[in-house]
């Protein structure tokens, strides 16, 4: 699956696409919110969810930018 293939897919099927065939490598919980971060294929994937009912807030794909240098610490 490419990064344009998920970005079009609906919210539920990417949640199923993080949560089932994705491998998890991180987690971190800042003001109430998990932050969870997958890598599939040729990108990773961002899930933020809500720490006491666990539902997903937000889900982000990249394979560049910002959000990749947030995480380049932990995936020395």
């Amino acid at each position: 699956m490419t990064l344009y293939e998920f970005n079009m897919l609906s919210q539920k099927d990417k949640e199923t696409v993080v949560f089932e065939q994705s491998e998890f490598l991180h987690v971190e919980t800042i003001d109430g919110l998990k932050y969870g971060l997958y890598a599939k294929d040729t990108f990773f994937i961002e899930a933020v969810c809500f720490t006491d009912s666990l539902k997903v807030r937000d889900i982000t794909a990249f394979d560049s930018g910002e959000l990749i240098n947030k995480y380049l610490e932990l995936l020395k």
